[in-house]
């Protein structure tokens, strides 16, 4: 096919018709597909694409670098995930609460391949069993493992929250995850589109891979949901578990004094194909972001999620319309009309 112009459409249509001529049918052989072809050759302004949900990824590798942190952050798109937002609330009641930026704590946020997929995602994607995502409906005291380390126990917990839902998780360096990620996280849920949820933040310190702030530094001690009359608040913290109270009457918790941050003295070194607030984790500066929007695509059309690149301005072309996304760190809402 000719270089020019980022057609993703005639690369996913030629290499299904590859496929197809060594008898590999879409549908009955394989159910999905990901391309991932030269930067060099297509012109692409994004380093990788996806649709929401899957099944087709495709991802436009720059130089030799091996592209873990776009690879599965498409991928998390496939699973019906979008990008994971990041909510202010520095009073610490979920009522007064802004937007502002990416989470950070996932593949989907920006997070990278360091901080894999947050509980609310593994949620969304059916990874935790029944026993590992406990459903709230009751005030108590509960413990938590932390959400990638290994053992059994309780890897979050799911609690109503008016028509929305609370996830809280516990952080702590396991393998080779979470490295740079330490304490108990709160995830708003809205309508129970686990997701599109969003991590929520009590401080201006938003702890990513490519800041020295300390592991914890956006992890909860206490937080209030005044309208739900929902409240969280952290007993004990630290070492690979974590105790938590919640109140589902009105009560509003505080920290118990032993609740303090305990961030580590010597904290993992960032792994390779680390992402930052813009790259998710494929390493190119000043990326623009282009996600999809709207509800489940139609029998002919796709939403479609783009992630890093170096371009400034991306032309997208939507049901006939020519969008222009200028500016590094665009947000654009778009929905593409499938031509393959």
């Amino acid at each position: 096919m000719t270089a020019a112009g980022c057609d993703h459409n005639r690369i996913n249509t030629l290499t299904r018709e590859a496929l197809a001529a060594q008898g590999l049918v879409m549908g009955e052989d394989y159910e999905s597909l990901s391309v991932i072809f030269p930067a060099q050759k297509t012109g692409c302004a994004w380093a990788g694409l996806g649709s929401v949900p899957g099944p087709y990824t495709w991802i436009n590798l720059y130089g030799t670098a091996g592209g873990l942190g776009v690879l599965g952050h498409e991928f998390g798109h496939n699973l019906g995930l979008g990008h994971q937002g990041r909510s202010m609330c520095t009073d610490g009641d979920l009522v007064d609460c802004t937007s502002n930026g990416t989470s950070a704590k996932s593949l989907m946020g920006g997070g990278g391949p360091a901080a894999g997929f947050s509980a609310p995602e593994m949620i969304r994607a059916g990874w935790l069993s029944g026993s590992e995502a406990v459903e709230v409906d009751a005030s108590g005291t509960y413990t938590l493992r932390s959400l990638h380390g290994a053992g059994e126990g309780t890897r979050a917990l799911d609690i109503p929250m008016g028509e929305d839902r609370l996830v809280v998780e516990y952080r702590h360096a396991a393998g080779t995850l979470d490295g740079a990620i330490e304490g108990v996280h709160v995830y708003r849920v809205p309508k129970g589109a686990y997701g599109s949820s969003a991590l929520i933040d009590m401080t201006e310190a938003n702890k990513t891979v490519a800041n020295d702030a300390a592991t914890d530094a956006d992890a909860i001690t206490a937080v209030t949901d005044t309208a739900s009359m929902v409240s969280v608040a952290v007993v004990s913290s630290g070492g690979g578990k974590a105790t938590v109270k919640v109140s589902l009457d009105g009560e509003k918790l505080t920290a118990a004094p032993s609740a303090g941050k305990t961030a580590d003295a010597n904290p993992a070194p960032a792994p390779e194909h680390t992402g930052s607030d813009t790259d998710a984790g494929d390493g190119a500066a000043d990326a623009t972001e282009v996600r999809s929007g709207g509800s489940a695509p139609a029998e002919d059309t796709t939403d479609l999620a783009a992630t890093g690149g170096g371009s400034n301005t991306v032309p997208l072309a939507a049901t006939g319309t020519l969008l222009v996304a200028a500016g590094a760190g665009a947000l654009v809402m778009m929905r593409r009309r499938r031509r393959a």
